[in-house]
């Protein structure tokens, strides 16, 4: 799932949600949430702690991927991963794209609209 423009604790837990249900009905995929296109981030610390605080919507050992090349998305996805602690241990945060498809071992990428 990727976000464009505008982040808010809304959009992010609205993305959070549909996110649920892509993963309830494809058991046993990895995933990869990209923040590049984010131009304005306005997710709080409060709504970061309470989203690690939810179940996660993978297997606790499935891979997921953080991309966030800004400063300050960079640090609240790193933040995220710190309070998730042992409920996403394969989490990782990264900075480029590029660097989350080399972790996922993917080549070639395709995607298709969710939903």
């Amino acid at each position: 799932m990727s976000f464009d423009g505008r982040l808010d604790d809304a959009t992010l837990f609205e993305g959070y949600a549909a996110s649920a249900d892509h993963a309830l009905s494809h058991p046993g995929c990895r995933g990869i949430l990209d923040f590049s296109k984010v131009t304005d981030f306005e997710v709080t610390a409060g709504a970061v702690g309470r989203l690690a605080h939810h179940s996660p919507l993978l297997p606790v050992e499935a891979a997921r991927i953080l991309v966030a090349p800004q400063n300050l998305v960079y640090g609240m996805a790193r933040m995220f991963q710190m309070k998730s602690g042992e409920k996403r241990p394969a989490l990782q945060v990264v900075r480029k794209m590029e660097e989350a498809y080399a972790l996922l071992g993917i080549e070639s990428p395709e995607f298709t609209p969710l939903g």
